[in-house]
C-alpha cells in the first residue's frame, strides 16, 4: 500500500486555477485524472470536469484532509465516474454534496465524519460500497436499475435479479421491519446505523446473510442506555426472526446460524459472482475433496447465553466458525467455546461484557478471564478471538500481564494463566513469574487494599512464598490493615520450617 502511494506521488502533478483552487493530480493509463488533493478553495467547491485537456473521472482518498476545514458544498461534474474510498472523509462541515450522473461507483467511507444528513444517487450508480455505515438519508433517482427502495430498505439487484439488503432508512425511526419477500440476502453492515429498529423478520427467501450484516453501532451513552433499559425489562439489541420453512438459516437457542453443505471446488464463502461485486466475508477452506456441511454462528439475539458449546452438541453437523462480528456488543458475561470451531470472525465478541471465556480442550476446559472493568483494555482483549488462526491468541494478553501497573483484574488473570498452563510457552511463563517475584510489595499492597484473601492463598499454591520473602510478607501484612490475611501466610512459614531429628542414642 505505501510503495503504491509513493509511486502516485511520483506521478502527481499540481495545478491552480483561475478561482484560486489548486489541485494535486495524476494522470491514470485510461488518460483520465485523478484528484487527489484540493486546496485553496472556498466554502462552496465546484470541481472542474478537466484538467489540461483530460477528463477527471475520479475523486482520490481524502480530498480535502489538508485544507477542507470550512468546506461546506461540493459539486461534481458530470465527468466523475468513481468516488474512492474514504474520498470526503473528515471534510467535517461538509453539509451538501451534488452528486453526477454518469458516476458509477461510491467507495468505503466516502463520506465519514461529515455534516451530511442526505444524499441523493443518481440512476447510474452500480455499485455503493457497505452504504449503511454512512449514517446519511439515501434518495434513490427514479430508473436506476441496480438499487430498489422499499420506503425502509435499499436493495442490491445483483445480474440475476436477487435482492440484497444493503442499507436502511435510519431516520424512519420504525421498530420492526420485514424484509422484501424477495430478498435474498443482507450485505455487510446494512443495518449499522439504525438504533431504534428492534425487530427484523426474515421470510424465507432469505439465503445469504454476510458477516457483520447484523451489527448495529452503539451510540456514546450505550452502556448507560443498555442498563436503563434492562431495569425497565426491555433491551437495546436487535431481535431477527425467521419464518418457518428456511432451508439454510436456523434459530437455536437464541443463536442465527447458518447450515452449509461444502465441498473442496465449491466457494467456502457465501459468495455471488465477483462481477456482482457483493462481498462476503465469511470465507473458510475445506481441506478435503469430500462434501462437508458445517454450522456457523452468525448472531446473537438478546437472550443468547454465550454457551456455544451446549449448542453444538444439540446440532446435527459441526459448529465450526463464528462469524465476524456475530456476538458485537452482546451482553453476555461468559462465552464457551466449542473443540469444533475452526474460525472466529475479527470483532466477533467486541464489546461484549465478558468476564470470562471457557475454550473446550481434548481433556478439561481452558478459563480465561478477562478485565470487565476496564472497556479499553477489555476491547483490545476480545479482539484477539481468532486471531493467527487460533481460537484465542494470547500474545496481547500475556504482553498486559507483563507490562505496566498492577491491579486485580490483571493479577486475577495472571494467576488464572499460571494455574491452568495451557497454551502458554515457557519463555513466557518464567517472565509472568519473575515480574510477580519482583513485584511482591506492591502486589501485597494491592491484596491488603482489597482484603483479597483468595487472591493470596492462590498465589501461595503457585509457591510465591518462599524462605526468602516469607518473613518480609508477614510483616508487611501485620503494618496493614488486613491483618485477617495473616494466617495465610503463618500457615505457609509453618510448613517451611524443617524439623531436625536425632538419631543419636
Amino acid at each position: 500500500m505505501e510503495e503504491q502511494k509513493e509511486k502516485s506521488e511520483e506521478r502527481e502533478k499540481q495545478i491552480t486555477l483561475p478561482d484560486g483552487t489548486s489541485y494535486r493530480y495524476e494522470i491514470l493509463p485510461d488518460q483520465t485524472v485523478r484528484l487527489n488533493a484540493c486546496t485553496g478553495g472556498q466554502n462552496r467547491i465546484e470541481l472542474p470536469d478537466q484538467i489540461e485537456g483530460y477528463k477527471v473521472s475520479r475523486l482520490g482518498r481524502h480530498l480535502f484532509y489538508e485544507d477542507g476545514l470550512l468546506v461546506e458544498e461540493v459539486i461534481l461534474p458530470d465527468s466523475i465516474r468513481f468516488i474512492e474510498d474514504e474520498a470526503l472523509e473528515f471534510t467535517v462541515c461538509l453539509q451538501k454534496v451534488c452528486l453526477n450522473s454518469g458516476l458509477i461507483y461510491i467507495g468505503k467511507n466516502a463520506f465519514n465524519a461529515t455534516q451530511l444528513t442526505e444524499l441523493t444517487i443518481p440512476n447510474t450508480v452500480a455499485w455503493m460500497e457497505e452504504p449503511g455505515e454512512w449514517g446519511i438519508d439515501l434518495r434513490l433517482e427514479d430508473g436506476n436499475s441496480n438499487y430498489s427502495d422499499d420506503g425502509f430498505g435499499i436493495y442490491y439487484i445483483g445480474k440475476d435479479g436477487k435482492k440484497y439488503l444493503a442499507a436502511v432508512h435510519a431516520m424512519d425511526q420504525r421498530k420492526s421491519y420485514r424484509l422484501a419477500e424477495d430478498c435474498h440476502g443482507i450485505l455487510k453492515h446494512a443495518l449499522l446505523s439504525d438504533r431504534q429498529l428492534e425487530e427484523l423478520i426474515l421470510p424465507k427467501s432469505v439465503q445469504k446473510i454476510a458477516e457483520g450484516a447484523l451489527t448495529v453501532e452503539k451510540g456514546d451513552d450505550w452502556y448507560e442506555d443498555s442498563l436503563a433499559e434492562e431495569a425497565k425489562g426491555g433491551q437495546l439489541r436487535l431481535q431477527v426472526r425467521l419464518e418457518e420453512g428456511n432451508p439454510v438459516l436456523s434459530i437455536q437457542e437464541g443463536c442465527l446460524l447458518e447450515n452449509r453443505t461444502l465441498t473442496k471446488d465449491e466457494p467456502q464463502d457465501n459468495v455471488i459472482g465477483r462481477e456482482d461485486r457483493v462481498p462476503w466475508q465469511n470465507t473458510r477452506k475445506i481441506p478435503s475433496a469430500v462434501s462437508a456441511r458445517t454450522y456457523t454462528a452468525l448472531y446473537g439475539n438478546p437472550g443468547f447465553t454465550g454457551d456455544l458449546v451446549r449448542l453444538s452438541r444439540d446440532l446435527d453437523a459441526p459448529l465450526t466458525a463464528v462469524g465476524a462480528e456475530a456476538f458485537y456488543g452482546c451482553d453476555i458475561s461468559e462465552i464457551r467455546l466449542p473443540l469444533s470451531l475452526k474460525r472466529i470472525g475479527a470483532e466477533a465478541f467486541l464489546d461484549c461484557r465478558l468476564k470470562k471465556a471457557c475454550l473446550e480442550e481434548k481433556e478439561g476446559w481452558t478459563e480465561i478471564p478477562f478485565p470487565s472493568e476496564y472497556g479499553y483494555l477489555m476491547n483490545r482483549l476480545l479482539e484477539s478471538f481468532g486471531k493467527n488462526s487460533y481460537r484465542y491468541d494470547y500474545s496481547t494478553y500475556d504482553a498486559n500481564l507483563l507490562n505496566g501497573s498492577w491491579n486485580r483484574e490483571k493479577l486475577r488473570m495472571a494467576v488464572s494463566r499460571l494455574k491452568q498452563g495451557r497454551h502458554l510457552k515457557a519463555d513466557i511463563k518464567k517472565s509472568i513469574e519473575d515480574r510477580i517475584f519482583a513485584d511482591m510489595e506492591e502486589i501485597l499492597k494491592l491484596l491488603s487494599d482489597q482484603h483479597d484473601g483468595e487472591t493470596l492463598e492462590e498465589l501461595a499454591a503457585l509457591h510465591f512464598f518462599t524462605e526468602e520473602n516469607t518473613d518480609k510478607a508477614i510483616a508487611y501484612l501485620n503494618r496493614s490493615s488486613s491483618k485477617e490475611l495473616l494466617p495465610i501466610l503463618l500457615n505457609i512459614k509453618r510448613s517451611q520450617k524443617k524439623t531436625i531429628f536425632d538419631f543419636s542414642l
